[in-house]
């Protein structure tokens, strides 16, 4: 915990020192910070397509480990984002985007016996955020974002020797809420 405070500081403090925003910025490059805490990197870049609108990209890695189960993840999205103070990176915006996840999970339900298996997932989202731009070109948003999500995973273990089957089926299918930080860097 210590560290993630550190390299929040560290990040915030970087920003004190002034500067001049271009006029009119054409790309962003961005992070979620608060991500690192459950050992997700998430990276975004961003392109202005029009004077109030943009598209991204981001990119996506997790791993983690839960009682009998390690989780590994790689995804990508893209998305589209309309700015409403006619400035593009700066102001309240609404954006879409979808993306594809593959998770990979590895299922120990006894201490020598594994089973793997990985799955691709999908994902359409919304979401309604502000975005502020410094005069240091550095960027802070806050969203709220609405999706849909679907996907499963089954993994299967079995047991040369005394022929037990164990199985584990993780569907994902469903609707959710959630938020964004995210700190970047524009010009």
């Amino acid at each position: 915990m210590r560290k993630i405070l550190y390299l929040i500081f560290t990040t915030i403090s970087l920003f004190a020192w002034t500067g001049s925003v271009k006029a009119e910025p054409v790309q962003s490059v961005s992070l979620n910070p608060l991500g690192l805490v459950w050992g997700i990197s998430d990276v975004e870049y961003e392109r202005r397509l029009t004077d109030d609108s943009t598209w991204y990209a981001r990119g996506l890695y997790w791993a983690t480990e839960t009682g009998d189960w390690s989780w590994y993840a790689t995804g990508v999205a893209g998305g589209y984002r309309k700015y409403f103070k006619g400035r593009a990176f700066e102001g309240p915006y609404l954006g879409a985007n979808g993306g594809f996840m593959n998770l990979s999970a590895e299922y120990e339900p006894i201490p020598g016996l594994k089973g793997d298996s990985s799955a691709l997932f999908v994902s359409l989202n919304g979401e309604l955020g502000y975005r502020w731009l410094f005069t240091n070109n550095i960027t802070i948003s806050l969203a709220g974002t609405a999706g849909f999500a679907t996907g499963s995973l089954s993994v299967e273990v079995k047991d040369a020797s005394t022929g037990l089957t164990y199985s584990e089926d993780v569907p994902a299918r469903g609707f959710g809420l959630g938020g964004e930080f995210r700190i970047g860097y524009t010009w």
